[in-house]
């Protein structure tokens, strides 16, 4: 992995996993099926004009020469609930032929685990296929708002949107409160990033509590270069080199006890999925590892680099051993310190 966000120590753990995966999902084994005359449809859980949006479309320009029977690639929205509407139906609803599959949201799949909302999907049932990215959440504030670092954020209010509840946008500011005793305010009935950011930018909301860094430079580079939007804190356990560079603390150095850093791990955990792709659960093994392995030829191919870099964003391959290894690793969690991180992610 290229920027090296997550710890060598940390991959180690997932050789094995990824040694029981590949002969699991019968990653020797030929398929002779083929998607000739057949369409494919990605669902993004969020809304058009959105990054899973972008990058939902752009490995659907793609994947599908490096599918059998070069089919057919269209992309679907369905958002809902952070992720939770898509998820349930992938559970549920999706063929169960690898004509479907999705792009959730990176937090969807931690659901259960960091509230206690009712969902309808088993995340270790899924069959994972990647991520495109790995990117660093942030923590910023519209140039007019008059709050210029991290120690700002602990002493003065700030309102954010959400998209729903059992979302990023709604849990990362909570725990935010809970955890570290910032001052945010969250304010719901927004369907997606693009929605919240043109609300931050007619002032009925003063910045971001878990857009990324990578998604700021490509959606609003302009954002950037006008100093519209000013970073104060990064939301991952280790920082954006560019981030950091600019000397933008991140959330664990605030953290002052081995709880709270605990806290953070689980609240933050799911930042390493990113960008993640995932088959409906039931698919023939055979199945799940021809779509592994055009997702990964995709995502490698160097006509879609370029395509995402011409638009200012990136794209790095992240194994589905690696996806499914941070699952476990959060599911594995002390229950004790998850109900009190479910505490806090839901605000109460």
């Amino acid at each position: 992995m290229s920027r090296g966000y997550w710890p060598k120590a940390l991959a180690i753990l997932f050789v094995a996993a990824a040694v029981a995966s590949a002969s699991a999902t019968g990653a020797g084994a030929q398929d002779n099926w083929s998607f000739k005359n057949r369409t494919i449809t990605i669902y993004s859980a969020g809304t058009a004009g959105g990054g899973y949006d972008f990058y939902s479309r752009l490995l659907a320009r793609h994947i599908g020469r490096h599918l059998p029977g070069n089919p057919t690639v269209v992309v679907k929205n369905m958002p809902g609930a952070g992720g939770v509407v898509l998820a349930n139906y992938l559970q549920g609803r999706a063929a169960r032929d690898g004509t479907e599959f999705a792009a959730l949201e990176h937090g969807t799949a931690f659901t259960s685990l960091l509230t206690r909302a009712q969902v309808d999907f088993d995340p270790a049932k899924f069959g994972w296929l990647g991520s495109m990215e790995q990117f660093t959440p942030i923590a910023a504030v519209w140039h007019t708002v008059p709050i210029y670092s991290a120690d700002d954020l602990l002493v003065k209010p700030m309102t954010v949107g959400t998209s729903g509840a059992g979302s990023t946008t709604s849990g990362y500011p909570h725990s935010l409160n809970a955890i570290l005793g910032t001052k945010m305010r969250v304010i719901a009935g927004y369907p997606g990033s693009a929605e919240i950011n043109l609300a931050i930018e007619r002032g009925e909301l003063d910045g971001v509590a878990s857009w990324c860094w990578t998604c700021l430079k490509g959606q609003k580079p302009h954002w950037v270069t006008e100093k519209k939007l000013r970073v104060v804190m990064q939301l991952a356990p280790v920082g954006d080199p560019e981030l950091t560079k600019m000397n933008i603390p991140t959330v664990f150095e605030r953290a002052k006890t081995d709880e709270q850093r605990q806290m953070l791990n689980i609240v933050f955990g799911s930042v390493a999925l990113s960008r993640p792709y995932v088959a409906p659960p039931g698919l023939p093994p055979e199945r799940l590892a021809l779509l592994r392995r055009g997702f990964e030829a995709a995502v490698r191919d160097p006509a879609l680099v370029a395509d995402a870099n011409s638009k200012n964003f990136v794209v790095e391959f992240i194994p589905a051993e690696f996806v499914e290894g941070i699952v476990r690793k959060a599911f594995a969690a002390n229950p004790a310190l998850i109900e009190k991180v479910r505490a806090a992610y839901s605000g109460k």
